[in-house]
């Protein structure tokens, strides 16, 4: 008997094989199935069924029925993706998707999430085994370093992981950001996002500040970092630990700046459990001690 799968889809091949050795291979119809005839590879050419033979220089011989699928539809989407985004790749059918490498960009029902930089293969598989595949490149998501709370007046300069690119304000009359350098000017009380639009990729960094005025100022109120913070492990799949000398609370923000978290941490060692709402990619955790001093960390969350 020829051993190997019995189905293929069209346009792809399969192998066939048989322990006696020295027979050639032919098909029924390569309309449907071709077959190499020393090879017993199956191309699939069109959906049906045909019969493969194996036959020996005795006459004997052994047939096989290769059943041909039709192919997994094409896979359209975008081609790239920045850490923290998401794109939408659709394919005709009722298939299922998968990501080669979930730490870089996962996938659920065609929604596409870049996870870290780098680049993986999405593949869309349909119920009779035939499927298709999509690679997406995961670019860079700028990550900003700038202070959560400035005071009217105050003027300091955002950075950024990622050189190259233009800097803008949410709400100018709040905070104005000169665009090539990141010069940040503090003008009335309120919420502001400072953005970063890296050059190269495109991708988009933000970080919040609120601007206070000077009676809202705490008393002691620095940027500074706490002097022993750490949360692990990161990646995670949902489940943190925190380890903070002082109490405080932290915020979980996406890359644009919108808080999708926030929880109460205490001095010592801190567990909490994201939501189980939240997409993988990269977030960031702030964190603002009781003593005023910040944190900000940068999170990759797997699913």
């Amino acid at each position: 008997s020829s051993t190997g799968s019995m189905s293929v889809c069209v346009g792809t091949t399969m192998t066939l094989s048989n322990t006696v050795s020295g027979g050639t291979w032919s098909s029924a119809s390569s309309a449907i199935a071709s077959v190499g005839g020393t090879t017993g590879v199956v191309t699939g050419a069109s959906v049906g069924s045909t019969n493969i033979t194996y036959s020996i220089g005795t006459g004997c011989r052994s047939i096989s029925t290769v059943a041909v699928n039709a192919a997994a539809p094409a896979i359209t989407g975008p081609t790239s993706v920045c850490e923290g985004s998401s794109v939408t790749f659709t394919a005709t059918g009722s298939g299922s998707w998968s990501s080669a490498n979930t730490t870089i960009a996962d996938v659920s029902a065609g929604v596409v999430s870049g996870v870290a930089a780098g680049s993986t293969t999405i593949t869309y598989t349909m119920p009779s085994g035939c499927f298709s595949t999509k690679s997406i490149l995961v670019k860079v998501t700028p990550v900003i370093s700038a202070p959560s709370f400035m005071t009217v007046g105050d003027t300091l300069t955002a950075l950024s992981s990622v050189s190259g690119g233009t800097w803008s304000s949410s709400a100018a009359g709040v905070a104005g950001v000169t665009a090539t350098t990141g010069f940040i000017t503090a003008v009335s009380a309120g919420s502001v996002t400072i953005s970063f639009t890296a050059t190269s990729t495109g991708c988009v960094g933000s970080w919040g500040i609120y601007v206070m005025n000077a009676s809202e100022s705490k008393p002691g109120m620095t940027n500074g970092t706490v002097t022993a913070f750490s949360l692990y492990p990161n990646p995670t799949v949902g489940s943190l630990t925190i380890n903070t000398e002082v109490g405080g609370r932290m915020t979980v923000m996406t890359i644009d700046g919108r808080t999708v978290g926030s929880y109460e941490l205490t001095a010592g060692s801190n567990t909490i459990q994201l939501s189980s709402d939240l997409a993988a990619g990269a977030y960031m955790c702030q964190f603002i001690g009781t003593d005023g001093s910040t944190q900000q960390v940068r999170m990759v969350l797997q699913r």
